[in-house]
């Protein structure tokens, strides 16, 4: 079955994730910060989208699979914030207009904070339905 490996790719997801989040908040004063959280949503995003992709499978109408309503809107919307959350990060550093820049950083960290809720409140839809 293709549940374990939407849930591995999505968990790696939201591990990376989270230690983006760490670094940004608490290594901001180290010269790597920046690289590693890069680097760690690039990954957070990559690998979510990796595990829709393999949720959409499961989905079709071939597979059979089908889940709540509720876990996939969530699901998208998560979808949808992480990969908004590391073009926002990019395009602070594409702009030379200060109110612009600020502007960005404040949408990045409210995103930054609203996403790893998204990502969970989807982990727990699922995890209630399943135990039913």
């Amino acid at each position: 079955m293709l549940i374990p490996l939407h849930g591995l790719f999505m968990g790696l997801g939201f591990i990376c994730m989270v230690i983006a989040i760490v670094i940004a908040r608490y290594f901001r004063k180290k010269r790597w910060w920046l690289k590693f959280h890069r680097g760690l949503n690039i990954s957070a995003s990559s690998l979510a989208l990796i595990g829709i992709l393999i949720a959409l499978i499961m989905v079709t109408p071939a597979y059979g699979m089908q889940l709540p309503l509720l876990h996939h809107l969530f699901g998208l919307a998560t979808l949808v914030l992480l990969i908004a959350e590391p073009l926002l990060g990019f395009s602070i550093f594409k702009t030379t207009n200060k109110k612009k820049i600020m502007r960005l950083k404040k949408m990045h960290r409210i995103i930054g904070r609203i996403t790893p809720v998204l990502y969970l409140i989807t982990i727990i839809i699922i995890e209630f339905v399943i135990k039913d």
